[in-house]
């Protein structure tokens, strides 16, 4: 599994197809993926889970997941105010919750910091987490 803040993946999608042939990554959780232009599709990997923002601009979060390994999106969890998408991963015979959250800078987390917070301990309570 890579976690990674890309910053663009327009700009970062040959240097993580890359990193993820190198560590042989099953599974990518990307923050960052900023506005896409509608090519999200990376080498051996299945279509993504990805939320990006309405004003297309920065933020935007995503879940790869190799061909070689399942992928169920958990739509169920998604929450207002909350830059995040989950999903359920199977890969070999191994099966775990995922997900990938981006919360804004400090000041727009100061500003809806009771929102970012409380959805958060909702979607922990739905996943009987918390």
């Amino acid at each position: 599994m890579l976690q990674a803040n890309v910053r663009s993946l327009n700009t970062t999608k040959d240097l993580l197809e890359i990193t993820q042939v190198t560590h042989q990554a099953k599974v990518l959780l990307l923050q960052e993926v900023w506005n896409i232009r509608n090519n999200t599709h990376l080498k051996d990997f299945i279509p993504p889970v990805i939320k990006v923002r309405d004003n297309n601009r920065e933020g935007g979060v995503a879940i790869y997941v190799h061909c070689s390994a399942k992928l169920v999106p958990l739509i169920c969890y998604e929450v207002d105010n909350l830059e995040a998408v989950w999903a359920k991963v199977m890969v070999g015979n191994i099966s775990c919750v995922v997900g990938s959250v981006y919360i804004y800078h400090p000041v727009q987390l100061i500003r809806s910091g009771y929102l970012v917070n409380s959805s958060l301990v909702f979607v922990l309570k739905m996943m009987k987490c918390w």
